[in-house]
């Protein structure tokens, strides 16, 4: 993980020390911040998806590019991960934040549109996200991981 640039979101650096302490280790790189922070706010009042909130790294970038009038749904399965996202956004009224596998949440919401989805899951269905466009056009953001296949994965699993 790179150090913090003068250019990192207000907690950002914050948000990196919690998930070590936790030792949360599958952070989005600060270069893919970058990009993120800069896809928001080039849509002046942006919806945005992002899958995988993890412990909120990149929902940092995605927050300090948003316009007043955007919006963030931002969904995560694991309980924990969401509870450190949410001491450090959960007060912030454009966002959503959901607890739910990113699968479902999806299944469940065929209908939302967003001008950015973001994905950054191990869920191998997440990548069939498509036609969730609120304007046309929508940018999309999948992040694979390489990760190793445990034993409880299916043989020729690979994120």
């Amino acid at each position: 993980m790179n150090n913090p640039s003068k250019t990192s979101p207000e907690k950002y650096k914050s948000i990196i020390e919690k998930s070590q302490e936790i030792h949360f280790e599958m952070y989005s790189q600060e270069d893919l911040g970058i990009l993120l922070r800069f896809l928001t706010a080039s849509k002046k009042e942006a919806w945005v998806l992002e899958l995988g909130t993890g412990t909120g790294l990149a929902l940092s970038w995605i927050l300090d590019g948003l316009g007043a009038k955007g919006v963030v749904v931002s969904v995560e399965k694991e309980a924990q991960y969401l509870e450190l996202a949410a001491s450090f956004f959960g007060d912030d009224s454009h966002l959503q934040l959901v607890h739910q596998d990113a699968h479902l949440w999806v299944n469940e919401n065929k209908k939302a549109r967003f001008d950015l989805i973001f994905a950054d899951t191990l869920d191998r269905e997440i990548y069939r996200v498509g036609n969730s466009t609120r304007h046309g056009e929508t940018w999309r953001i999948l992040c694979r991981r390489r990760f190793k296949p445990t034993a409880g994965l299916a043989q020729g699993s690979s994120g």
